[in-house]
């Protein structure tokens, strides 16, 4: 077989069988269709792969070249197009890219390139176009920036330039127009330069013009602004360029338009800025203006008795112990100033040692025994100064006249005062007198002051003529008075002292109030232990060495533990006239008479009895009355509860603490009102004799049956009354707090309200309580309805008694049952609480409260209408029958158990109670209790063949057995012969 060759651009196939055309992007080669390169393409039935052009590119096996998009270029024809950098650009088909002119900028890939706008510019090649600086300016398109000429600015990216307003100028500083600096001036626009002010007025920086100095100010030389005139200058027009000087006598305050006279008593140099302030400035003497050895201020100060010359500048005699000064005279010329001054106060702590006299004024200081001679500390006559070149002396006002004390000697008053003050001094030249009283005593001491003047006679304290004192001090020390004497509160424990037995003779002591009496020097008080401080009323000297001595003195604190009373006053001073020892809680005595420790002391003395048969009810008597008939015959002794003293008033709570022999007890305390008696039912009220009934009050007590009341509502039991005090003593409380604190006192009404609210809820849910354990006689006729069960039972005594309950649900719990009850009666009568309690299937009974109760303990009462009835006085309980017989105990073993004593029972009987029980269900399951006839009591029985011994009794059990109980003990015996 002939193979024939395939034509151009085909190739065999693997059969050989025919030719197949090569596709585009190949070529034929060797029989086989090969790709085409990189960067070159071809036709379908290619031979061969021809060359992409510059400006475009093609992967291997492509069928065609791709072009460069403008922005973008390709010098390699085998890898893809490139981006054109920022600052060039392209066309389509670029194999390059061409650079930006200057001028012009362009972003990354950039088909052209874009001119600068205004303000800014470009150098080539750039990316983006700079901005112009402030100074410079640029047109659209610019390759670089023009500056600006002088008075002219631009700000940056500026297109243009702009002149420099008036107050502004340039020169050539590149960051625009600046002010023109203070003094000078532009008053147009585009300046290159400003101008200069002229003297006398000033231009701030910026300014259009000038401005003339106002009068006050000046200016000399180009400023932003003018000067004040300093102190002691002034200038009157505007536009000044200096300032005059103020003259003598004269002074001005910066930026004054003229000079002020200074005001009187003081005085100036020229060109003075203030004038010398003559009561204040001269702790030293004024200096001169004027420096110079023949220039020099004179200085003459009141010290001491005389005229002190002192020269300028040196200080003051006083030092720092003058406070103010007082200018009595003042003269100058051309060269000084001369001064007469004079202390006006001496420093806070500092006393005056002498003052100035008559001769010693001057034209300002006209008024004598006014200016401080000398000041010193108020303690440096503790003891009496002494100069070296002088003999001093000290004459002290102590007990009531001038004692003479020598220079460096102790004060008279010793340690007893710390503060002193001179009256009056003399200064000669070898002596200095000073006579000094005493400002303040020691801390603790007391103060006893006197007249220094004791008469109209002229005459002073001790007898020295006012013309003996210094001149200028017969006011100050003469009339007035002065402490003259210092003492400790118990100094008087003792009369003072003379130091020997003829010397205490003449001293007397006299001791106000009734515990008190006269005792000579050196004895002790007649208060003895009682008094622990004492006060001087009133004292009188006599001769020397306290000689004639008198002291009254008056008790003005006891001593700790002791009452004062006997109040009195003496010359305007309140005394004690005796301090006792109080009757305080828990005394006792026979105070049936208001004499609680037999003497009142000068005081309102009442006595308050808890008394009467409601056993809570006070009655208060004064001094010396007897106390209510209930408690004045019959108690022996009486307890004091408190005692309330005050110092008018005395105030006892007494309570009885025992009858006499011959009286009962018929009434106790139902209310506890003090500490001191804080035992409730305790204390009798009431002590009738024996065998006699205490009358009954018109209206039954509280707990007597009455026709319009369901029973007898019981007194509050202890813990009841203990809330009632409680709840009184609150309310107490916050009446005294509303007048102090409202806010407090809002708050505490709002915590009373809560607690009345709790108390009347369980008081509430007690008489429910009550009313669902109550007992009736069935001895008087009333009906009542049942809804659950009815227990029909007989008591010791025989009589018959019906328990009564309900079905659950009725709303109010109950001892045994829950529920409501409902009565249906034409008459009332008295309950008692229930005298058992049923507890689980054995029924075990308990002892109610009144079981136990003696047989004296009921007493005989009648209500409104008359009827008698019985109540126990310290349960409260009320009933019809007589329950003065004392039950007896349970026979030997305890009471009859069915479950013990018998082996089946469907009647059980304990104690005197007979119950039935039905063995019937109810439609919810509950058991129903069956009425059940009245049974008739067992017959009595049969009389004992001999009596009981003494103090023993016979009772008879549930099942008619025969025992004897011991009435002392309660002990129960079978056999009457083991009753022993």
């Amino acid at each position: 077989m002939n193979c024939s060759p395939c034509s151009s651009g085909k190739v065999s196939s693997d059969d050989r069988q025919s030719c197949s055309t090569c596709p585009a992007g190949t070529m034929a080669q060797f029989d086989e269709c090969a790709a085409c390169p990189a960067g070159t393409y071809s036709n379908e039935g290619s031979t061969v792969c021809s060359l992409c052009t510059a400006g475009s590119y093609s992967a291997p096996s492509a069928s065609s070249c791709t072009e460069c998009q403008a922005g973008n270029y390709a010098l390699d024809t085998t890898t893809p197009c490139e981006e054109c950098s920022a600052g060039k650009y392209s066309a389509a088909s670029s194999a390059l890219c061409t650079p930006c002119p200057p001028g012009e900028n362009s972003a990354a890939g950039a088909s052209s390139c874009s001119s600068c706008v205004s303000g800014r510019y470009s150098l080539g090649v750039a990316s983006s176009c700079e901005a112009c600086v402030a100074g410079t300016y640029s047109a659209e398109g610019a390759a670089a920036c023009t500056p600006c000429g002088t008075g002219k600015w631009s700000s940056e990216e500026a297109s243009s330039c702009t002149d420099c307003v008036a107050g502004k100028y340039r020169l050539t500083s590149p960051s625009g127009c600046s002010d023109c600096p203070g003094g000078t001036y532009t008053d147009s626009d585009g300046a290159s330069a400003c101008s200069t002010c002229d003297p006398g007025n000033s231009a701030a920086p910026g300014s259009t013009s000038c401005t003339l100095c106002q009068a006050g100010k000046y200016s000399l030389i180009p400023s932003d602004s003018c000067s004040q005139c300093s102190a002691g200058k002034y200038s009157l027009n505007e536009g000044a360029t200096s300032c005059s000087g103020c003259s003598r006598g004269k002074y001005s305050m910066e930026g004054s338009l003229g000079c002020v006279d200074c005001p009187p008593h003081t005085y100036s140099v020229e060109e003075a800025g203030s004038c010398y302030d003559l009561a204040g400035d001269f702790n030293t003497c004024p200096k001169h203006p004027i420096d110079g050895d023949v220039v020099d201020n004179k200085c003459k100060y009141l010290y001491e008795g005389e005229w002190k010359s002192i020269n300028e500048e040196a200080a003051s005699p006083f030092s720092s112990l003058c406070t103010s000064y007082s200018l009595c005279e003042h003269s100058s010329d051309q060269f000084h100033d001369e001064y007469w001054i004079s202390c006006l106060e001496c420093q806070e702590g500092k006393v005056a040692v002498g003052y100035n006299s008559a001769t010693q004024v001057r034209e300002n200081c006209s008024s004598p025994s006014h200016y401080p001679q000398k000041c010193v500390e108020s303690s440096s006559f503790s003891s009496c100064p002494s100069d070296p070149l002088k003999e001093d002396s000290c004459h002290y006002f102590y007990r009531g006249k001038w004692e003479d004390v020598g220079g460096g000697d102790a004060s008279t008053f010793s340690d007893s005062c710390v503060d002193y003050a001179v009256c009056g001094a003399t200064y000669e030249t070898v002596e200095n007198s000073y006579f000094v009283l005493c400002t303040q005593c020691a801390p603790g001491m007391l103060q006893y002051t006197k007249s220094r003047l004791d008469g109209d006679d002229g005459t002073g304290a001790d007898g020295l003529p006012d013309a003996g004192l210094p001149p200028g001090s017969e006011a100050l020390c003469s009339h007035g008075e002065a402490i003259s004497y210092c003492y400790d509160p118990q100094e008087f424990s003792t009369c003072p002292s003379g130091g020997s037995s003829a010397e205490n003779l003449l001293i007397e002591c006299n001791y106000l109030g009734q515990d008190g009496g006269t005792v000579r020097g050196g004895d002790s008080s007649p208060f003895l232990n009682t008094c622990d401080e004492y006060e001087l009323v009133r004292m009188q000297e006599g001769g020397l060495a306290n000689q004639g001595s008198e002291f009254v003195i008056a008790c003005t604190k006891c001593k700790a533990g002791l009452q004062p009373g006997e109040f009195g006053f003496e010359d305007g001073s309140r005394f004690i006239g005796t301090c006792y020892t109080e009757v305080g809680p828990g005394a006792d005595g026979d105070f049936s008479t208001c004499n609680v420790g037999g003497v009142n002391y000068g005081k309102d003395v009442t006595c308050t009895y808890l008394s009467g048969p409601s056993g809570d009810a006070w009655a208060s008597v004064p001094w010396g009355s007897s106390a209510p008939a209930t408690m004045s015959d019959g108690c022996q002794s009486f307890t004091v509860c408190t005692t309330n003293t005050t110092e008018t008033s005395i105030e006892y709570h007494l309570m009885c603490d025992a009858c006499k022999s011959n009286h009962q007890a018929t009434e106790m305390n139902s209310v506890i009102r003090f500490d001191g008696c804080g035992v409730y039912n305790q204390y009798p009220t009431v002590c009738a004799l024996e065998g006699v009934r205490t009358p009954s009050p018109t209206a039954p007590p509280t707990g007597a049956p009455s026709p319009s009341t369901y029973s007898p509502t019981p007194s509050p039991t202890v813990d009841e009354a203990n809330v009632i005090e409680q709840v009184d003593g609150f309310l107490t409380w916050l009446s005294k707090l509303a007048t102090n604190h409202l806010e407090l006192f809002m708050f505490g009404i709002a915590a009373l309200v809560i607690i009345l609210g709790v108390c009347v809820y369980k008081c509430y849910e007690r008489d429910k309580l009550k009313q669902l354990n109550r007992w009736e006689d069935d001895g008087e006729r009333s009906m009542w309805s049942f809804d659950m069960e009815s227990i029909t039972s007989t008591d010791r005594g025989g009589s018959s008694f019906r328990e009564v309950g309900i079905q659950p649900g009725g709303g109010t719990s109950g001892r045994r049952t829950s529920g409501k009850f409902s009565r249906q009666s034409t008459q009332e009568l008295p309950l008692m609480r229930n005298s058992s309690r049923l507890t689980g299937r054995q029924e075990n009974y308990e002892e109610d409260s009144d079981a136990g109760s003696e047989g004296d303990d009921w007493v005989e009462r009648l209500d409104p209408n008359g009827k008698k009835f019985y109540e126990n006085k310290k349960t409260r309980r009320a009933t019809w029958t007589d329950r003065a017989a004392r039950s007896p105990p349970p026979p030997p073993g305890g009471a009859f158990n069915p479950l013990r004593d018998e082996e089946s029972s469907s009647s059980v009987r304990k104690n005197g109670l007979e119950r039935t029980r039905s063995n019937t269900r109810g439609a919810n399951d509950v058991p129903v209790l069956e009425k059940k006839p009245k049974a008739n009591p067992p017959p009595p029985p049969p009389p004992a063949p001999n009596p009981p011994p003494k103090g023993w009794n016979r009772a008879i059990d549930q099942k008619g057995r025969e025992y004897f109980w011991e009435v002392e003990t309660g002990r129960t015996v079978w056999n009457r012969d083991d009753c022993k």
